[in-house]
């Protein structure tokens, strides 16, 4: 796909989750997520936070050739075995800091408002990332992923645009299928521990994922 569908699937994921995060109440934002220790607050703000990140990454373009794809990306977070426990508590302190929790969701829609036209800027250099450098459609197509499994983490029913690219993605990272049987969106809750890996379905072994 080119930069441009690239970024237009960017866009529509972005929004789908600002729409779908827009419609939860204050109660209904303070339960759980399918996130471990996670509130659908605490993921609210994880994703704001990740969109502000991703509009200010376009900004750092690199002459160097790409080092990572869509897919090797994720994979070299493996190593990193860190306690995510300092994590948790931090983005739960600042989630702690709205008076409501619907405040958050209105800082989310302005994050995608922001990063959705950054993404659509006609720049084709490599993009440097967190100490990786992305080619610009591998680096839109990490973003539609992360979108779409927070989305399904979400749990408020809704069908991610980009569940076909997270699905096929996921498949890569882990080099194992998901049943060939589930739609893309149940596929993902599987993956993600969501839902059981069918009874009467051979493999499984690589899931769900710790994500």
């Amino acid at each position: 796909m080119s930069v441009a569908g690239e970024a237009e699937r960017f866009a529509q994921q972005a929004h789908q989750f600002a729409e779908a995060a827009s419609g939860l109440d204050d109660l209904a934002l303070l339960d759980p997520s399918l996130c471990r220790g996670w509130s659908r607050l605490d993921l609210v703000v994880h994703v704001r936070l990740g969109l502000e990140e991703m509009a200010a990454g376009l900004g750092v373009r690199a002459d160097d050739a790409p080092d990572h794809d869509d897919v090797t990306y994720w994979s070299s977070f493996a190593a990193d075995e860190q306690d995510p426990v300092p994590g948790l508590m931090w983005l739960r302190r600042t989630a702690s800091a709205y008076a409501r929790p619907t405040g958050a969701t209105a800082h989310l829609r302005d994050a995608a408002e922001r990063a959705c036209p950054a993404s659509a800027l006609q720049d084709p250099r490599p993009v440097r990332f967190q100490g990786k450098v992305l080619s610009v459609t591998d680096f839109l197509r990490t973003w539609s992923v992360e979108l779409a499994l927070h989305l399904v983490q979400l749990d408020v029913g809704v069908v991610p645009s980009a569940a076909g690219l997270a699905r096929r993605t996921l498949e890569a990272l882990t080099g194992a299928p998901l049943p060939v049987r589930l739609t893309d969106h149940s596929a993902l809750r599987v993956a993600l521990g969501a839902d059981p890996w069918p009874a009467d379905e051979p493999g499984g072994g690589a899931y769900p994922l710790g994500l």
